[in-house]
């Protein structure tokens, strides 16, 4: 059946500059919660022209620009008008051209205003970029997942960002890198390709994209015991200072992803996941131990633990195997065979997740 288009709009319909004012001053007062101010968002945007949705769509970015990321103890709302306009986009809205305006509006902030955008809107974006990673093309992942290296350069050029704008870009980088994971991992397995996927545009589920999926379960982990002669259960009781037990099946997780990308071929991936497992595995263990690290990164958490005494022997050099293999990951870095990747490199950066474990533990 064709599609019939838009119904034009009577001359006495409200405006859509008035429809959507009112949508947000609702979210503002308390009467709609995020999920139906975003749905009813949803809703007025279907019924536009290909026109009026781009005036719909300037309206939002503007009211984004302007509306404060947290509403402040006296607001009628938890979720803020930004964090809102933020799931309406990736829900229905040109993604591609909102995420390049979205940092370079970030980074022309005060840095008490990239501090409260870290704290108020990061966690509905990354909640968000999980559940609808299919809304994202590779271009705009990029985008995001360099946003990290991108404060990096500007912090060397003498710019100076809040640390919570910092761990939350990092942390975005890893949530992109988790997305390409899985992107190999249903390429290797011949599952339907992530872009692919359908959404329900109608109805708005708020279930996070279940990466625990993509794992090799049972079957990875029979390997690795055959493989490394850690059970899954040994290795649980060394990192028995890891309390909190989604980060608990995050670990297990990233470990079973690293194993297998090792085995299909794809190494640097591989390498980047386990160095990932080592990071947090330190971090958390000098947290249990309260040793706090000059930095907050792989080379200062290592640092804080053989200074501290917490890593003794070869342990140091074995995760700093692991941050170079990490340096020169990127293309330009990798200018000969004989700093690429190899599967052996690979092989053993997965091994040195249970050898620096296992120390942890002693």
């Amino acid at each position: 059946m064709t599609e019939l288009p838009p119904k034009p709009r009577a001359e006495s319909e409200p405006s859509i500059e008035f429809r959507v004012s009112c949508f947000l001053d609702a979210h503002k007062e308390g009467r709609r919660n995020p999920d139906s101010s975003v749905q009813n968002l949803s809703n007025l945007y279907e019924t536009l022209s290909e026109k009026d949705r781009k005036r719909f769509y300037e309206l939002l970015v503007s009211a984004y620009e302007r509306e404060p990321f947290s509403g402040g103890a006296a607001a009628n709302y938890t979720v803020s008008i930004p964090s809102v306009i933020l799931r309406a986009i990736i829900v229905f809205g040109p993604v591609a051209d909102f995420f390049p305006r979205m940092l370079d509006h970030l980074l022309s902030l005060k840095p008490e205003g990239m501090e409260e955008w870290a704290k108020a809107v990061f966690p509905v974006f990354q909640f968000n970029l999980y559940h609808s990673a299919v809304r994202f093309d590779d271009t705009t992942l990029d985008l995001i997942k360099g946003f990290h290296g991108r404060l990096s350069k500007l912090g060397g050029q003498g710019q100076a960002f809040p640390p919570q704008l910092i761990a939350a870009a990092k942390e975005l980088e890893r949530v992109v890198a988790g997305i390409e994971l899985q992107k190999l991992e249903n390429a290797t397995r011949g599952r339907e390709p992530l872009a692919g996927r359908s959404m329900n545009k109608k109805k708005l589920d708020n279930r996070p994209l279940d990466m625990t999926t993509i794992s090799g379960g049972q079957y990875a982990w029979s390997q690795i015991e055959r493989e490394y002669g850690v059970p899954k259960r040994t290795l649980g009781k060394r990192i028995s200072f890891v309390k909190d037990g989604f980060k608990r099946k995050v670990i297990f997780r990233d470990i079973e992803q690293a194993y297998l990308l090792a085995n299909y071929g794809f190494h640097k991936p591989a390498v980047i996941l386990a160095g990932g497992v080592i990071e947090e595995l330190l971090r958390l263990y000098l947290a249990h131990e309260k040793v706090k690290p000059d930095k907050d990164n792989l080379e200062s958490y290592i640092k804080a633990c053989e200074t501290s005494g917490l890593i003794k022997g070869a342990i140091p050099k074995l995760a700093d195997s692991v941050r170079l293999f990490r340096n020169i990951v990127h293309l330009a870095r990798e200018i000969s065979s004989r700093e690429s990747i190899s599967r052996a490199k690979a092989k053993g950066a997965v091994s040195s997740v249970f050898t620096i474990a296992n120390e942890l533990a002693t």
